[in-house]
């Protein structure tokens, strides 16, 4: 299981990169439901097709102090070095998509060690056992790339997708 949690993560060299080329929106025109999203997974992955926040979401979010946030985030995390949490400032993606995120408390930590918590939540029942159904994808630290730039770089994290329940 593990080594199919590390294929859906994005690879090291994507995460390696600073310069990306023109990265395409997932908008809810083209991907209306989270089965269409399903058949673009590896896009989604490899940082071709990203997620955008509505508009007024990213108002919202974009009114928010970040060092706040963080602080919140720390304090949520207590002294946990990965938590899984739903994602409080969501994407605009297809009905019938579940966002979470895996915060990484230290930068560094292994493709493994993260492949591992992720097994441990299917086996906890938080992730669904059918990994075909699970989107993963994780946004490098230091690009500028518009749309693969996160808004939230202060912390390493994971993108969790699934469907609905």
């Amino acid at each position: 299981m593990i080594d199919q949690i590390l294929d859906l993560m994005t690879p090291e060299d994507i995460l390696a990169k600073t310069e990306f080329d023109k990265a395409f929106p997932i908008l809810p025109e083209r991907f209306p439901t989270f089965d269409h999203l399903l058949e673009y997974k590896r896009e989604v992955r490899d940082l071709i097709l990203l997620p955008v926040k509505s508009d007024e979401m990213r108002a919202h979010y974009n009114s928010l102090d970040k060092a706040v946030l963080l602080k919140d985030l720390a304090e949520k995390m207590g002294d946990c070095h990965l938590y899984f949490d739903a994602n409080e400032y969501p994407y605009l993606v297809p009905e019938g998509t579940d966002q979470q995120i895996l915060w990484i408390r230290d930068p560094s930590a292994s493709r493994q060690m993260i492949a591992t918590y992720l097994a441990f939540l299917v086996k906890m029942g938080d992730l669904p056992s059918k990994l075909d159904e699970v989107i993963l994808f994780e946004r490098p630290m230091r690009t500028e790339t518009k749309l693969v730039k996160g808004t939230f770089p202060a912390m390493r994290h994971l993108h969790v997708w699934t469907r609905k329940s």
